[in-house]
């Protein structure tokens, strides 16, 4: 369950890119990537009262974007990943698995992120890595013809198996445009964002869980569709259900995630 939280801090897994000429050359963005999150679990179902657990990460990601006949193809490589002291063995083995792991996925017209396919450092090692997250968060969705002074609500509904367990999401995010900074002569378009969420998933082996989250934000995009930098903060609020307990497990957790185009 510690897995799924690396990804409640992404807002959504689309972008709207405007197409660049054929022969454009791919385009190379290196990103530092810090989140910190912390968890409490009343376990006291299970004789073991709340139990609290702070995890935090840096990680560094080379990103290349190359055009094709139909979208843009994106090519993701953790560079480094370095956890913070204070993470727990359970994240720390995500986090670990991350490092040097790389990732293929693709952009078409209709602007979402698809076709996402990873493969470890390490090919002998078990689960997935966190880099499916974390691409994800570099391509914040914003309506077609966006512009400063526009404000709009989006409701998305998804569903994901990639960890191992299928889940179920539904958004509603807020957004509010304005003009952004230029970023190496490119000029940027800064959104403000707030928006609410449900999930839900189980396994057969008994596993469930489900519960609601708030989410804020602001970051700023290129006409491409990629972030220059941004800020997102996640508060949730869960219920899991184990076969080892007697009645549901509440836990919150709390993230905070900084995101800065190193170039």
């Amino acid at each position: 369950m510690h897995r799924r939280s690396l990804t409640f801090a992404a807002f959504a897994s689309s972008a709207f890119l405007l197409p660049i000429g054929d022969a454009a050359a791919p385009t190379t963005l290196k990103y530092r990537i810090v989140q910190r999150m912390e968890q409490t679990i009343d376990a006291s179902a299970m004789g073991q009262g709340e139990q609290k657990v702070a995890m935090g990460y840096s990680a560094y990601l080379t990103v290349v974007m190359d055009d094709s006949a139909s979208g843009r193809t994106i090519r993701g490589t953790v560079d480094s990943l370095v956890p913070d002291a204070d993470a727990e063995p359970t994240i720390m083995s995500v986090l670990n698995r991350s490092k040097g792991a790389t990732a293929t996925a693709f952009i078409g017209p209709d602007g979402k992120l698809v076709n996402f396919s990873e493969k470890a450092a390490d090919s002998t090692a078990a689960g997935g890595t966190a880099l499916r997250g974390l691409l994800h968060s570099l391509f914040p969705a914003v309506k077609a013809g966006a512009k400063a002074g526009d404000s709009w609500t989006d409701t998305t509904a998804t569903s994901d198996t990639a960890n191992g367990m299928p889940t179920s999401r539904r958004s509603i995010v807020t957004y509010k445009a304005a003009d952004g900074a230029s970023a190496a002569g490119q000029k940027t378009m800064k959104l403000d964002v707030t928006g609410t969420y449900s999930v839900g998933g189980a396994n057969d082996a008994g596993v469930a869980f489900e519960g609601t989250g708030t989410q804020t934000g602001t970051f700023q995009r290129t006409a491409q569709g990629y972030l220059v930098d941004g800020t997102f903060n996640d508060n949730a609020n869960m219920s899991f259900t184990v076969p080892q307990s007697p009645e549901p497990i509440p836990m919150s957790t709390v993230s905070a995630v900084t995101i800065t185009l190193l170039r």
